[in-house]
């Protein structure tokens, strides 16, 4: 097969974003497809797992305006078949970059948050120009969303029609998750009879873990726990003096990145999201294809539709640890219901996404 795909993302760090991108490259290898990762610059804890048969590239941008003039060059000099761009800060300017290159290829731009969100923490400036940029520029290539609610977001804050965006759930479970996860935690706290807690994700201001460490600290008041946060993030030492305050020395560990959190998810008595705001929230598929028990902020976006409105674990207001605790208590004591998710999660499978973004490339 002589068609090539290029997938851009800024780096390889870890975050749900960056392993959706690995997901995507092996089941197009698998499919046949030569696969180019264009990185703006070419570090991350995941660039291990790339599989050997993708060519990584390091652009050595550090700022939009670079990425425009070495995509360019990059796309008149190779012709690829198929682009696609995952990054809202970077997918206006790879657009465009697109369009000065005179190039046909075919591309494909994928917004993984809720991007009304994610721009409310920004200047002002940015808040008004990216919406603008992003429908100047990316109006005419199809979209994909990682959420229906994220979808309805980006149609409202870009000003496009709806007719352009795709729900695509994101690709997560495939069998590298399914071999991992049967691997034992190598942490000493699932040999003990107290529950272990996991939350797993960036130390920002997005995830929620001072929310949770609240949380946290109230439910240890009723009933014995402990809590681990895997990942690391520019929030660790502020999350370190939380963890203090709140008198949870000992009660809490923040072991920093893991290559296998699916085994700590597996051996976990539940596994908690504590999210603000997310475009799918990638880790709660994961749990629950790992078997644990999973509370998870009513955030926008993801959770509410990954569980189903709560058949599949329980929901709880964004913002209020005194819910999130309680509902911990819930389900560590067996009073949250809990149904079998393994149908339902066929829907995050990596072979069907891969097979809807193809379909969008006009590749299927």
């Amino acid at each position: 097969m002589s068609e090539r795909i290029v997938l851009l993302s800024p780096n390889l760090d870890a975050g749900g974003a960056e392993r959706v991108m690995l997901n995507l490259m092996r089941a197009f290898v698998a499919r046949g497809f030569a696969v180019e990762l264009l990185l703006m610059r070419r570090t991350g804890v995941l660039l291990p797992e790339v599989p050997e048969a993708v060519r990584v590239i390091d652009l050595d941008c550090r700022k939009p305006r670079q990425l425009i003039r070495t995509l360019r060059r990059y796309l008149r000099r190779t012709r690829p078949t198929a682009l696609i761009t995952a990054h809202s800060s970077l997918n206006w300017a790879a657009c465009l970059a697109v369009r000065l290159s005179g190039s046909d290829v075919r591309c494909l731009v994928r917004e993984e948050s809720t991007l009304s969100v994610s721009l409310a923490a920004l200047g002002w400036t940015t808040r008004w120009l990216r919406p603008r940029l992003l429908r100047w520029f990316c109006g005419g290539y199809p979209h994909i969303s990682v959420s229906k609610g994220a979808a309805a977001n980006y149609v409202a804050t870009v000003g496009l029609p709806a007719s352009n965006v795709s729900v695509v759930y994101n690709p997560v479970l495939d069998k590298t998750l399914t071999e991992k996860f049967t691997e034992p935690a190598p942490h000493a706290w699932f040999g003990d009879s107290i529950p272990v807690v996991l939350a797993v994700g960036r130390l920002c201001h997005a995830k929620g873990f001072d929310v949770l460490l609240d949380a946290f600290s109230r439910l240890v008041a009723k009933t014995p726990a402990r809590l681990l946060i895997l990942g690391e993030g520019f929030e660790r030492k502020n999350l370190t003096l939380r963890i203090s305050r709140l008198g949870l020395d000992g009660q809490v560990d923040m072991p920093g990145f893991v290559a296998n959190p699916w085994a700590y998810m597996r051996s976990a008595s539940l596994f908690v999201l504590s999210s603000r705001w997310e475009g799918l929230g990638n880790v709660v598929v994961e749990a629950l294809a790992c078997g644990a028990p999973v509370v998870a902020t009513d955030c926008p976006h993801g959770p509410r539709e990954i569980l189903d409105g709560g058949r599949f674990g329980l929901l709880t207001p964004p913002e209020d640890p005194e819910a999130l605790a309680d509902a911990m208590q819930a389900s560590l004591t067996g009073q949250a219901p809990r149904e079998d998710p393994t149908d339902w999660l066929r829907q995050f499978g990596v072979a069907e996404a891969a097979r809807r973004h193809l379909e969008l490339l006009e590749l299927a």
